[in-house]
């Protein structure tokens, strides 16, 4: 996957402006966040490395709960990330596509925080 490709560049400025936003909100709340926006053909692994990188305190992560009978209360990168992580998780299920602020849980959008 490689970024300024017009498919993925919508893709990225989506997850971007959805991440300021709840990096916005959270910092408003005197959270320290931090944000980034990866390309990965293995987001699980891409989640993990960036937590890791940034040295993050935690990972929230978004599940549809859809991923097979073995996966069935998390998707398979919440499973994956829930299994490998070395940090703590908050892995939560949204009550709608647009419950955190209107964007689509179809950007595939996933938070890291660091103190």
């Amino acid at each position: 996957m490689r970024p300024g490709m017009p498919c993925w560049d919508a893709d990225i400025a989506g997850a971007d402006a959805y991440l300021a936003g709840q990096a916005a909100y959270l910092a408003n709340q005197g959270v320290n966040v931090s944000k980034e926006v990866s390309l990965s053909d293995n987001v699980p692994t891409a989640i993990l490395d960036s937590a890791s990188r940034i040295n993050a305190d935690l990972i929230a992560i978004a599940t549809n709960g859809v991923g097979g009978v073995s996966r069935f209360v998390f998707g398979t990168v919440a499973d994956e990330v829930t299994r490998k992580s070395p940090t703590s998780l908050l892995v939560f299920h949204p009550k709608s596509e647009t419950a955190l602020t209107g964007t689509p849980k179809e950007s595939g959008a996933r938070a890291l925080a660091s103190a």
